[in-house]
């Protein structure tokens, strides 16, 4: 089967998954666009994009249980 073939199979098959990714890309680049219009967005009121903020949420409250697991105490940094 050629390439052509298979990506147009691909692409039928994974409809949903293509729509996905790109609301999602789509959904940040917005965010980070409208962070870096001063009229809209105050300098001193700017946010990092939501799933950064996840992101360290989520390792934070890990570490924090791997330390209450394993009962050591977290390195200073």
């Amino acid at each position: 089967m050629s390439f052509g073939k298979r990506f147009i199979r691909f692409c039928n098959e994974n409809v949903v998954l293509i729509a996905g990714v790109g609301i999602i890309i789509s959904i940040h680049w917005t965010w980070n666009r409208l962070q870096n219009i001063p009229t809209l967005v105050d300098p001193s009121e700017k946010k990092e994009m939501p799933v950064i903020l996840a992101a360290r949420y989520l390792k934070r409250k890990s570490v924090e249980k791997y330390h209450e697991l394993t009962g050591t105490e977290p390195k200073e940094q």
